[in-house]
């Protein structure tokens, strides 16, 4: 049980880094800017699911600051406009916002709404503006890197989706199933007796490995999702008598022996070598 836990706390960490829709390419960290100047943004569809232009319904673009434990979009750029009508780049006012925040550290949040109503959330790295005259502390926090990403989107159809029809998913073979979102059968409780022989046969056929041949934006990952157990286990306690402390049947410390055998060979005035 304990094993299945870090499992699946792994496997949730894995879906902040799952690959979709956009790739934020400006601005870069450590950039910095003037509050009554401008900012270059840009973005790229990064071809995995969901895609930009047929997927993403529309696309918002905020301003935000703190760490990423406390994330505060204080401002909104652009207010979801459809990815073929806004590109995949924008110019930004900054002294449009220049009165809302303290000069400080910020970070751009995406957040891109999918068409079957599923949506994700990417950040730039941040960067600093100087020449702000608003209240709002930007506090620079986590500096080294952004928030991690935020999925929650299906490529699966509804034949072999798990959110339409989950006792379907965990019947369709692993190395069948596509796309970020995949559903593993329950696992087996052990039995008492083992029963099988002992020459060993393959239950599936092997499967091919893509390896990756350039740099990738950021890593691949697929979120697993493992069948409820339906059987229940009990608990007994042992009642069998306790062995005996070690010192009980003779035990004694290694260095004990080790200064019996020594002074056992200085009697015979001699050591072997």
């Amino acid at each position: 049980m304990i094993f299945n836990s870090v499992v699946l706390a792994l496997f949730i960490w894995a879906l902040g880094l799952v690959q979709a829709d956009v790739s934020v390419l400006k601005p870069t960290s450590g950039s910095t800017y003037t509050a009554t100047g401008t900012m270059a943004i840009s973005w790229e569809d990064d071809g995995n699911a969901p895609l930009l232009d047929s997927d993403i319904s529309t696309l918002s673009i905020l301003l935000c600051t703190g760490p990423n434990s406390n994330i505060n979009c204080f401002y909104t750029i652009v207010n979801a406009v459809a990815p073929s009508t806004l590109g995949t780049s924008y110019s930004f006012s900054i002294s449009s916002a220049q009165t809302l925040a303290a000069s400080g550290s910020f970070y751009l949040q995406f957040y891109a709404r999918a068409s079957n109503g599923g949506y994700t959330i990417h950040y730039s790295n941040r960067f600093t503006i100087s020449g702000m005259t608003g209240s709002l502390t930007a506090t620079a926090g986590d500096s080294t890197s952004p928030p991690n990403d935020e999925i929650s989107y299906s490529t699966t159809t509804a034949a072999t989706d798990s959110m339409l029809d989950p006792d379907t998913a965990y019947t369709i073979p692993y190395t069948m199933q596509t796309g970020i979102y995949r559903y593993a059968p329950m696992q087996r409780q052990p039995v008492s007796k083992v029963t099988m022989k002992l020459s060993a046969s393959r239950r599936y056929p092997t499967t091919s490995v893509s390896l990756f041949t350039t740099w990738t934006l950021q890593p691949d990952a697929v979120t697993t999702t493992t069948a409820s157990i339906t059987y229940s286990t009990t608990q007994a306690v042992n009642w069998a008598t306790p062995a005996p402390q070690p010192t009980v049947v003779g035990y004694y410390a290694a260095s004990e022996a080790l200064a019996r055998t020594i002074n056992a060979k200085s009697k015979r005035g001699y050591v072997d070598l």
